[in-house]
């Protein structure tokens, strides 16, 4: 019941950030997200939950991509197993290149975070991406989604990441240094 309950979790926080991100998108009356805050979501909690965010994350891109309109729904099913397939890629390259789940407990893990997002962000583009350019002949959406999404992950899977960090309760002190300006980028970006 537990990983349901992680599941529907996860699907409905990403279906919620990722109708922010495309309310985003109609306010500032452009096209396409210029950052997709769902990526930053999955890879926060690839690093966290490990496996189990699977099916969260392809459930929440298929609701997003079907309420609002990816297309087809053969398209909504095929970006969304990419986007799983990226937060499969977190999930199994993050631990080789890490040591253990803090990206805050030295500048290697920090580095092989990031390292596994730009290589999920890719093949996530690759897959995704080409549904999008190959089959729906919208081709200004393929380089979006390898930097919006890559943005969005460097941004906020951090400041998410920062906020499940074991030493929280002693950052009373460090909170200017490490969760503000992690804010301040986020909300800037």
């Amino acid at each position: 019941m537990t990983h349901l309950w992680y599941s529907v979790s996860i699907a409905t926080g990403y279906f919620l950030i990722g109708s922010y991100a495309l309310m985003e998108v109609s306010l500032n009356q452009g096209d396409i997200a210029g950052y997709w805050w769902p990526q930053g979501f999955i890879a926060a909690l690839a690093i966290k939950l490990s496996w189990w965010v699977l099916p969260g994350a392809v459930l929440g891109e298929v609701a997003t991509g079907l309420i609002y309109g990816h297309g087809p729904v053969w398209m909504a099913v095929g970006v969304a197993l990419s986007q799983g397939l990226q937060a499969a890629v977190i999930c199994w390259l993050a631990p080789k290149l890490m040591q253990g789940k803090d990206i805050f407990a030295s500048l290697s893990n920090m580095w092989g975070f990031f390292i596994a997002v730009f290589v999920g962000a890719i093949v996530h583009t690759l897959i995704g991406g080409w549904l999008i350019y190959c089959l729906a002949e919208q081709p200004s959406l393929t380089l979006n989604w390898l930097f919006g999404g890559l943005g969005a992950a460097i941004m906020l899977a951090p400041l998410i990441l920062s906020w499940f960090s074991p030493l929280r309760h002693e950052w009373r002190q460090d909170l200017r240094r490490h969760f503000i300006p992690l804010l301040l980028l986020t909300i800037l970006g």
